[in-house]
């Protein structure tokens, strides 16, 4: 399809899933709401290609309209909450980070706070591996903070790994510092909340 071509009252609907998904490759910023509104709809059908999208090479290599494909995709899939759909997102972040796709890294701890509390103790091991890259690990302990703030998933456990995460990186060299400054604002946001000895407590003081 052209860009720009599809108006307010498109009727979505009744679109093709691959015209519809075609969308993705041509309506670079200005996808409608509408459209995506109609992804999620289908989305028990749609989700294996999304998937398959954000794990294609070309998908993200391409340089005109279609650069963005990956950003709609990963949108979606994580604005469908479904813990299916959780490492094909996680996959994506990772890769957006090795690339330096700011679109989709100003929306990574959202995207993964999206999966709720469904994915807690996954998001809960992504952020505790060591292994990890720790950008992702940053902004999945960020993801797991918000749902605390929430009221979603208890907060303790949110506090240990952050402490945790502190003992860790506590004699990182000052370039690699981001994680444990990440961690360290997470206990520093509760204690300016009033909830001390919760921190402290995770702290193991």
């Amino acid at each position: 399809e052209a860009r720009g071509t599809f108006l307010p009252m498109t009727d979505f609907g009744a679109l093709s899933d691959e015209r519809l998904l075609g969308l993705l490759s041509t309506e670079e910023d200005r996808l409608p709401l509408a459209a995506v509104q109609e992804i999620l709809r289908r989305i028990d059908r749609l989700e294996p290609l999304l998937s398959t999208l954000l794990s294609s090479n070309a998908a993200w290599r391409d340089q005109g309209p279609a650069w963005w494909a990956p950003i709609h995709a990963v949108r979606i899939l994580a604005l469908s909450g479904r813990p299916s759909a959780f490492d094909a997102v996680v996959g994506a972040i990772r890769r957006a980070f090795a690339e330096k796709r700011d679109w989709i890294i100003l929306e990574s701890a959202a995207h993964l706070a999206a999966f709720g509390p469904a994915c807690a103790a996954r998001l809960e091991a992504l952020a505790g591996n060591a292994a990890e890259d720790d950008d992702v690990r940053s902004d999945t302990l960020d993801a797991l903070a918000s749902l605390a703030l929430l009221g979603d998933i208890p907060a303790d456990g949110v506090l240990r790994l952050a402490a945790a995460v502190v003992r860790e990186r506590k004699a990182d060299p000052p370039d690699e510092m981001a994680l444990g400054w990440s961690a360290a604002f997470v206990l520093a946001h509760w204690i300016a909340s009033g909830k001390e000895k919760t921190v402290l407590a995770a702290l193991g003081l």
